[in-house]
């Protein structure tokens, strides 16, 4: 309150107080910006993780060996002859070789790796039981 009974902030708290807001700001915002690169980088190994399950269920059902392939520059894999993925902007599948399942569920190929952000997930493929699990491995 000022010296005439007045109410209210000055124009420097006012100011002061957007100040703060900004910095505030400017530390949050690069945290959401991480937590959707990480949040992207675990939805794209889902999926491909999700695709080697369905290539080894179409081996098992079909009785014939059934492939998921990456393609040149690790952008994007085939699963079969006819369907293709491509993977988002920013995300490469690493050290790529083609997995294939056998009719009996065995597997030939150890699994894939997908980079992006700075960061891994490998997608490992048992070749006794052609499970297929997935872990971060940091940068």
């Amino acid at each position: 309150m000022s010296a005439t009974g007045e109410r209210g902030a000055t124009l420097i708290e006012a100011m002061v107080v957007l100040a703060i807001m900004s910095l505030g700001t400017l530390l949050v915002f690069p945290t959401f910006d991480r937590l959707a690169q990480a949040g992207a980088l675990r939805q794209t190994a889902e999926r491909l993780a999700a695709d080697l399950r369905r290539t080894r269920a179409a081996a098992l059902s079909a009785g014939t060996p059934a492939s998921l392939v990456p393609e040149a520059g690790g952008v994007a894999y085939r699963i079969g002859a006819d369907r293709r993925r491509d993977l988002p902007r920013g995300f490469t599948l690493a050290g790529a070789a083609a997995v294939t399942f056998f009719p009996d569920g065995t597997a030939r190929g150890s699994g894939l790796v997908v980079e992006g952000t700075g960061r891994r997930v490998a997608i490992r493929v048992d070749p006794v039981t052609g499970a297929v699990t997935s872990g971060e491995s940091g940068r």
